[in-house]
């Protein structure tokens, strides 16, 4: 069924839809490799570096920066796995922590 033009649906689904903003692809670098995030971001996008060191100095600056829609899908791919994957190295760390409670300095 063919939803008609300026429909409640239609209204909606725009309200949902929003561009991908510089701000936002530095958070998600930030977000996927820590504090070192830059050359890792502009791997997986398949960008030089300065790009992404472009990009940076842009939004600290405030000033507006025209992002490549398409990286959007690659930076949701990457992020995905991520609460999963750091759910699982807490764990693990909590364990070795557990493991060296009672380990000390050999004499």
């Amino acid at each position: 069924m063919a939803v008609p033009a300026n429909s409640a649906y239609e209204t909606r689904m725009d309200d949902v839809t929003h561009p991908l903003t510089a701000d936002l692809v530095c958070r998600a670098g930030h977000a996927l490799y820590g504090e070192h995030w830059q050359m890792p971001l502009a791997k997986l996008l398949g960008v030089n570096d300065r790009t992404i060191r472009r990009l940076v100095s842009k939004v600290r600056n405030g000033e507006p920066y025209q992002v490549n829609q398409a990286w959007a899908s690659e930076i949701k791919a990457a992020l995905q796995p991520v609460p999963r994957e750091r759910e699982i190295q807490a764990r693990y760390a909590e364990e070795v922590l557990e493991a060296l409670k009672d380990v000390g300095p050999v004499a």
